[in-house]
């Protein structure tokens, strides 16, 4: 989160979206290894979202709906990023760090409440 952060305050916004999004994904993946004991090689970045939504938003309401909204927030804006012609919106890229960073907190509190 430290390097979306610093990419925002750098006016380099895709990059602080990409970054924001990345450290969302491996916590999500870290949460799911440690509280739910999944493990896969490789997690593709729709079916990471639809796993989040279904095991903590939906069957075991760790995380609100509101929560997994700003996930897919995070991953529109990375893909918006990346992809779109057009620069991103600056607005839209503190947004998205934002709440990328308050998930990534939630998600360590988390973590460390089930270890």
């Amino acid at each position: 989160m430290n390097t979306a952060s610093t990419a925002l305050a750098n006016g380099d916004p895709e990059s602080a979206a990409s970054r924001a999004y990345y450290a969302l994904y491996h916590m999500t993946i870290l949460l799911l290894r440690v509280v739910r004991a999944r493990e896969r090689d490789r997690w593709d970045h729709d079916q990471l979202l639809n796993t989040f939504l279904h095991e903590f938003c939906r069957l075991h309401f760790k995380f609100s709906r509101s929560d997994g909204e700003d996930w897919a927030y995070v991953l529109r804006t990375r893909f918006m990023a990346n992809y779109d012609r057009d620069p991103l919106d600056t607005r839209r890229a503190q947004r998205a760090v934002e709440r990328a960073a308050r998930l990534v907190s939630k998600m360590r509190l988390e973590i460390l409440r089930d270890a």
